[in-house]
């Protein structure tokens, strides 16, 4: 019996950038539910690196947690802000994943859209972070709609977007998609034994470097 290939997808994100639990589960959601959904799945972070970090400390990290989720060798970290290299997959390889793929996805609109990935008209932004960027194609920030006008389809965290009381200005041209954070619930067992035990966490609201006004 011959069984087609299974369709790729590839992830696009930035979990060495922000080296948090966080940041690894939020991704490791959307890699293991898309394969658990039947697709090859790959992650991706093409743009990655900083000229204050080695690169292979950042690889080592994505290697790291790549491993533990059995996809060991369906990972690239292409260094372009380090020292140049592409880690995990080689350039080549990397390369033929974006022409192969039947959809790229940009993980928080963490990558800017490189043409390899823009020309493939496969790209779509799924943006975790609702708000701010709406609000700077509102203010007429060229470069963020331009941003935007390399990918195919737009979703949102968002999920009151197009709602009446939905005050956020959406930009026109742009027709975003609420969609809901998948959580694959085997991966979160908790070890208490009676309602008393709960998760709990800490974060902050706090983000100067992100201050927008509307």
């Amino acid at each position: 019996m011959n069984l087609l290939p299974k369709k790729k997808i590839v992830v696009l994100g930035m979990i060495s950038k922000h080296r948090v639990a966080g940041m690894a589960w939020i991704t490791l959601h959307y890699l293991i539910g898309l394969q658990r959904l039947g697709y090859d799945v790959y992650y991706v972070e093409p743009q990655g690196g900083s000229p204050h970090d080695k690169s292979v400390r950042a690889a080592a990290w994505i290697a790291g947690i790549m491993r533990r989720f059995d996809m060991g060798d369906r990972w690239a970290f292409h260094a372009v802000y380090g020292d140049g290299r592409c880690y995990g997959l080689s350039e080549l390889a990397l390369k033929e994943l974006y022409r192969s793929s039947a959809l790229i996805i940009n993980l928080h609109g963490a990558s800017q859209p490189l043409p390899e990935i823009a020309a493939t008209g496969r790209l779509i932004y799924l943006e975790t972070d609702p708000v701010e960027l709406e609000i700077r194609i509102y203010n007429n920030d060229r470069t963020a709609t331009e941003m935007l006008s390399a990918h195919c389809a737009f979703f949102s965290w968002g999920e009151n977007y197009g709602k009446p009381d939905c005050k956020v200005p959406l930009p026109l041209g742009f027709h975003f998609k609420p969609t809901r954070q998948p959580v694959v619930l085997g991966l979160w067992r908790g070890g208490g034994s009676s309602v008393s035990h709960a998760f709990t966490s800490r974060g902050s609201w706090a983000q100067i470097i992100r201050q927008i006004e509307f």
